[in-house]
């Protein structure tokens, strides 16, 4: 199992990254920018993106206790949309960071929605995970 929580740790944070790097090319509407250049293009972009991964990194985390606890379904709810949120700005994410491009060919798009789909459910797959 320490493997397991290894790689998913590791998807994990290529989804913080990915999100926080969907983002910024979200509000930049930069796709063909170095990483250096994009982190120096805004400094208010560059700390908006940081601030919204991380709130997307500890909803998807707790998304596990609202579930189990049975909280109010707006809270079932919330976690549902920061998915599919953290699903998009990942998308974009490794998109403009991989790809660096916005025209892109059917095989790449779908090895994109592919790799995101992991990386997002990594990200949900933590508290899951058995600790050995």
């Amino acid at each position: 199992m320490p493997a397991l929580m290894a790689f998913l740790v590791i998807f994990a944070l290529w989804d913080s990254f990915t999100t926080f790097y969907g983002v910024l090319s979200i509000f930049t509407r930069q796709y063909d920018l170095s990483f250096a250049q994009m982190l120096t293009y805004d400094p208010i972009y560059t700390t908006t993106s940081a601030g919204v991964a991380l709130i997307i990194a500890v909803i998807l985390f707790s998304a596990k206790a609202v579930f189990q606890t049975g909280w109010h379904v707006g809270f079932r709810l919330l976690v549902g949309i920061v998915f599919l949120y953290d699903f998009v700005t990942s998308y974009y994410g490794n998109q403009a960071f991989i790809i660096r491009s916005q025209n892109i060919s059917v095989e790449q798009f779908f090895i994109l929605v592919g790799m995101t789909l992991f990386v997002c459910g990594a990200t949900l797959a933590i508290p899951y995970a058995k600790k050995a």
